[in-house]
């Protein structure tokens, strides 16, 4: 069984879902019949509510999102994992995902045809900022953030950021495979792509990035591999209006409707009319963790 039919008539194809991520703690802890008991001993595990209650929703979007791909009811849907713990849907059905979390979002990137990595994060002030970019940027993309004016490098180290993180979960290696060890491009009016992995520009070449403007605030970026394919990216959704009742109907009989599709290069970012101007205005109260954290999903 497979779903390509979803992604149109191209045989590679990538969705992507922001989906702003928000419900009172009763109502979180109703979704819980969704999730399989791996995934409920992991949300025990985490000590504060917030984070029991956004890892939830999160997984519950996550299951909602794919199952409108695979035509069955989220609580249905089975995720196998790999051997560095990411998930992933039995390669009978023809898809990959994968999907980023930070501050009061998520996004999921749904692929068809090739391994996706996203990755997402809030921009906000770092006080180590230098300390981290000298710590996890090679010594290439640390010479530009230094060459920036100074109003300039927050924006740089978020662009960085994301698209290295994106860049090695679409690799698969996950938290093993070193932010140094290969550069992506963080000047401003530079194109989002990767210059060289190791000593290998050629490898580079095999690999297509973008950024995402997805809402005001938040740098996101999405990664795979060979040329540039079919990218559509949907409106911002709310995960109550993901995880209502209504939603798990039509997402079984409905075909996908994206705001845009986007046949772009490998050089191409995403047009400014993509970006949410008020979703999340006036959000910056959220509760936002100042470290920056490695995903292995």
């Amino acid at each position: 069984m497979t779903v390509h039919g979803l992604f149109g008539p191209s045989p590679r194809a990538v969705h992507v879902w922001p989906v702003r991520v928000e419900a009172p703690e009763d109502v979180a802890a109703s979704y819980e019949s969704i999730l399989a008991p791996d995934e409920l001993d992991r949300a025990a595990r985490f000590r504060l509510t917030n984070q029991r209650k956004d890892f939830v929703i999160t997984r519950c979007v996550l299951r909602s999102v794919l199952g409108r791909y695979l035509g069955m009811h989220p609580a249905r849907v089975r995720f196998v994992y790999g051997s560095k713990g990411k998930p992933a849907i039995s390669p009978a059905f023809g898809i990959q995902f994968n999907l980023a979390h930070s501050g009061a979002m998520v996004v999921i990137a749904v692929a068809a045809g090739c391994p996706v990595g996203i990755d997402l994060e809030y921009i906000r002030r770092l006080p180590d900022l230098q300390d981290v970019a000298a710590r996890f940027f090679c010594a290439e993309e640390f010479d530009d953030l230094k060459s920036l004016l100074p109003g300039e490098r927050q924006g740089a180290f978020f662009r960085g950021w994301t698209r290295k993180e994106a860049f090695v979960k679409a690799s698969g290696e996950g938290l093993s495979e070193p932010l140094d060890g290969f550069r992506v491009t963080i000047q401003p009016r530079e194109p989002a792509r990767l210059v060289h992995i190791g000593d290998n520009r050629d490898a580079a070449k095999g690999w297509t990035l973008h950024d995402l403007f997805l809402a005001p605030d938040y740098a996101a970026a999405l990664a795979y591999p060979d040329r540039a394919c079919s990218l559509t990216v949907f409106p911002m959704a709310n995960s109550a209006e993901l995880l209502s009742d209504d939603f798990f109907v039509m997402g079984l009989h409905l075909p996908l409707r994206g705001l845009a599709r986007l046949h772009g290069s490998r050089h191409n970012d995403l047009p400014s009319h993509l970006t949410s101007k008020s979703a999340f205005a006036g959000d910056k109260s959220a509760n936002i963790s100042l470290h920056l954290e490695r995903h292995t999903e």
